[in-house]
């Protein structure tokens, strides 16, 4: 069992991520919805999500926030498929204040 991570998406909590596989900055793992009304409007979005068009263009995608006991992390959504979920994280903090202004 991977890292389990509650999910923050437009301020509210929406479920849990648990990650299933790491490559370098990127995770996938299960998503888990609350089933809030807000995580039905996320799953709605991040259905809809094309891999490649996200990974060009990141404003395609929306942004997370992962949290845990211990840490906070940026996220930027690339897809949702199959309840796998597709993140990349973000850490740099000049691209963390690009992904809050441009990515939602």
């Amino acid at each position: 069992m991977g890292d389990i991570f509650e999910i923050w998406w437009r301020g509210l909590s929406i479920g849990t991520f648990e990650v299933i596989t790491i490559d370098m900055w990127y995770r996938d793992g299960i998503f888990r919805p609350d089933n809030s009304p807000k995580a039905l409007q996320f799953e709605t979005i991040v259905n809809s999500f094309k891999i490649a068009e996200v990974t060009k263009d990141p404003t395609k995608g929306t942004r997370i926030l992962l949290r845990s006991n211990v840490t906070e992390i940026n996220a930027l959504v690339i897809a949702l498929e199959n309840a796998t979920l597709s993140v990349r994280l973000i850490m740099d903090e000049k691209a963390i204040k690009w992904l809050i202004d441009n990515v939602h």
